[in-house]
């Protein structure tokens, strides 16, 4: 019971790790974009 169980904790947390880092650049394009609206503006 405790390896299937250590085994799902490591995989949610590398889950959660890659949902961060796939955040990152879409903040990043987010600003971008938000900073073209305001140079259009």
């Amino acid at each position: 019971l405790y390896i299937p169980f250590t085994v799902f904790s490591i995989m949610m947390f590398l889950f959660i790790i890659f949902n961060f880092l796939s955040l990152i650049p879409i903040m990043r394009k987010i600003d971008k974009f938000s900073i073209k609206d305001f140079d259009l503006y």
